[in-house]
This record gives structure tokens, C-alpha cells and sequence, in this order.
């Protein structure tokens, strides 16, 4: 028992030290599969080392179950050269991180691209596919074995055209008598500075007069577009929502003109947001990829859409159907 206690709280403490130390310990382990394939260690102390790291890496969506599970299928199979090549892979990816952006890290074998498109971030192969990458962890209720089938899911819902990159982990729940006692020793017990910090105003402001800037940079010939309107705004609930509503109108105005009618790029984001301190202010903005070719065109009638909206407002059929999603949404 004393035994188990020990590697429990040797788990926990690997955790909350970092991807440092999760490095090392798959270091550790991939050395250990080459110990085990040139006979200087045996299967038995790979599995417990790899049984030993099972608890954390539940919390990581790389290497994932999948990887995991054939890692241990080719120890069971006692192959430890095969084990030792996909334990150095898997440690390389997290080392240099690769795994955000190539595919053949969420494979079994390095040649084994059948079978990545259900089992990756999407649309890594893409020649601009250094998007940021992250990781959203769902605690969840379901079952273990609805896990999988609740990934697949998620991974449904991602488009080969979102700017991002993630992956979901899940997790189940928990019980307070369990974790308190891990907070309290873990988290609780971190020291305070005992310092009082206040906001300090350093100056920031969005410029006044329109800026035209362009960034030339990278071997893809595409275009990213990105127009940003900003100025005072009285920062309440009210007026929240009238910009809100405003901009998922104006989203469905540009997505027809610049997608449907002109056929220039495949979505266009309209995104508000919102500054209280230190000064109170708006700022939408406009984001669009497109040909080279034609920015300028497309840009014209983007200025040209937002012009008519400035000018007419949405239509009577726009304004029933946001009164229709707030309603629905309890505003």
C-alpha cells in the first residue's frame, strides 16, 4: 500500500510541474524501450513504467488513447524493437511539439496516413497550416466508453478552414472527498508574495485616422484581409447586444456578397469586442483569406457592404430573426 501511495503522489507531482517534466518522463521511457531492445531491461519494467504515467497523460489529447493503446499492444506482443520506435516518435513530437502541425505524429507508423483523418486536428497537411493549436478539456458525466464516439463528434464540427487547431480530452468527474485533499496539499499549499497590485493605464490606444498596412510574408500565394473599426462606446448590457446582433447581421450580408455573389473566399468572421478599462471602447473586426489577386476588389466591396448597412440597417426579415435568437436565447 505504502508502495501505491508513493507512485500516486509521484504522478500528481509530475503534473502540475509542467510539460517540462512530462518531457523528461517520456525521455525516461522511450530510453527505457531501448535498454529493453538491446536486452539491457526487460517488458516487464517498460509496462510499469508506462502503467505508472497513465493517470496524467488521460489529460492530454497527445498521444491520445489511441497511441497509448498501440503502445501497449506492441509491449504485450513483446516486440520492443517496434515498442522502442514509437515510444522515441511519441517523445520527439511532444519534445518539438510537432504533433500541432503533422500529421504523421497522430499515426502509428510514420507511413500510415490512411487513417489520420479521424484521429487529428484537421487540415494539418495544408501547406498554411501553422495555425495555433490548444486543447479543450471537457469533464463530462458520459461514460469512459462514450468518449471516443463523443471525440469524433467534436472532430465533426472543426472546418479545414478555422484559424485554429484543437483537440478535445475528456474527463470524467469527480467527488469533493477525493480532490479536496489534493487541492488543499497541491494548489493550497503554494506560497503567497503577499503583494497588492493596482491597473496602471500605459497608453494603448487603437489609431484615429484609417491605417492601410500590408504584410508581405511567407510562400503561399493567399491573402489574409483583416479591417478592424473601433471608437468610444458606453459599455453596457444593452448596448453589448446591439453590437452583437449588429455584427452577425453584418457577417451574413458580407458572407453573401463576398462568398455567394462574388465567389472570392470561403467564410468571412465579423468578431465585436468590447474594452472597459481603461477607457471604454468598441472594436469590431473583419477577417476574410482570399486570392492575391483579388484583395483589392474584394475589399472594395467589403467597405461597400458595411457603407449600405451603415446607410440602410438590416432589413425588416433580419431584425424578426435577431429578435427571434434572443428571445430563444432568453435576452
Amino acid at each position: 500500500m505504502a508502495k501505491a501511495e508513493k507512485r500516486g503522489s509521484a504522478q500528481i507531482d509530475r503534473f502540475f510541474v509542467g510539460p517540462g517534466a512530462r518531457g523528461d518522463q517520456w525521455h525516461d521511457l522511450a530510453e527505457l524501450a531501448e535498454r529493453w531492445a538491446h536486452g539491457s531491461a526487460d517488458r516487464a519494467s517498460f509496462e510499469a513504467a508506462l502503467s505508472e504515467m497513465s493517470a496524467t497523460e488521460e489529460f492530454h489529447a497527445y498521444p491520445g488513447a489511441r497511441l497509448i493503446t498501440a503502445l501497449r499492444g506492441r509491449a504485450a506482443a513483446n516486440d520492443p524493437g517496434a515498442t522502442a520506435s514509437l515510444a522515441r516518435r511519441i517523445t520527439r513530437a511532444l519534445l518539438t511539439r510537432s504533433f500541432r502541425q503533422s500529421t504523421g505524429d497522430w499515426t502509428e507508423d510514420e507511413d500510415d496516413d490512411a487513417t489520420t483523418s479521424d484521429v487529428m486536428p484537421p487540415s494539418l497537411s495544408r501547406a498554411d497550416a501553422r495555425r495555433p493549436y490548444f486543447e479543450v478539456l471537457i469533464v463530462t458525466g458520459a461514460p469512459a466508453t462514450r468518449w471516443a464516439a463523443l471525440g469524433a463528434e467534436w472532430r465533426r464540427l472543426r472546418r479545414p478552414l478555422d484559424d485554429f487547431v484543437y483537440e478535445t480530452v475528456f474527463v470524467g468527474s469527480f467527488d469533493v472527498a477525493t480532490i479536496k485533499p489534493l487541492v488543499e496539499r497541491y494548489l493550497g499549499s503554494l506560497p503567497s508574495i503577499n503583494r497588492k497590485e493596482t491597473a496602471r493605464d500605459v497608453g494603448i490606444r487603437p489609431p484615429t485616422a484609417v491605417v492601410d498596412k500590408l504584410v508581405t510574408k511567407g510562400a503561399t500565394p493567399k491573402s489574409q484581409v483583416g479591417v478592424v473599426f473601433s471608437g468610444p462606446f458606453a459599455n453596457n448590457p444593452k448596448n453589448r447586444l446591439v453590437i452583437k446582433t449588429m455584427a452577425n447581421t453584418l457577417a451574413g450580408n458580407l458572407q453573401r456578397v463576398l462568398r455567394e455573389d462574388l465567389g472570392g473566399t470561403y467564410g468571412v468572421s465579423v468578431v465585436p469586442d468590447f474594452t472597459k478599462r481603461p477607457v471604454e471602447e468598441y472594436r469590431v473586426s473583419i477577417t476574410f483569406a482570399c486570392d492575391p489577386a483579388r484583395t483589392q476588389d474584394l475589399v472594395k466591396a467589403l467597405f461597400t457592404v458595411v457603407e449600405d448597412f451603415k446607410t440602410d440597417g438590416p432589413s425588416p426579415g433580419q431584425v424578426a430573426d435577431a429578435g427571434g435568437v434572443e428571445s430563444r436565447c432568453g435576452h
